[in-house]
């Protein structure tokens, strides 16, 4: 869920900004692990995916890291920069079905 509000998961680059790209690329690939752990997809929407985990026996509210975890997908739920990455997604993903 980290990785589907665009948050990049390397310690080893933790102390520099990661690109658009890094970024689009870290929550598309959320997006499909997500579908294929679930079954379903609720395209890039934080909220339904909560939602769905919550529901779901995936120990997504194990106690040992949920307060951050949650903390974290309720800001990126509101992220101008998170949005402006999901607009650029739908543009690329508009491109590759022409």
């Amino acid at each position: 869920m980290l990785r589907l509000a665009g948050h990049i998961l390397d310690p080893l680059q933790e102390d520099r900004q990661p690109s658009d790209g890094e970024r689009m690329n870290a929550i598309r690939n959320a997006r499909q692990e997500l579908k294929r752990l679930t079954g379903a997809d609720h395209g890039y929407d934080l909220k339904a995916w909560s939602d769905c985990l919550l529901a779901g026996d995936f120990g997504y509210d194990h106690s040992y890291a949920w307060r951050g975890v949650k903390q974290a997908i309720e800001q990126a739920t509101h992220d101008a920069d998170r949005e402006r990455l999901l607009m650029m997604l739908a543009d690329e993903e508009r491109r590759q079905t022409r």
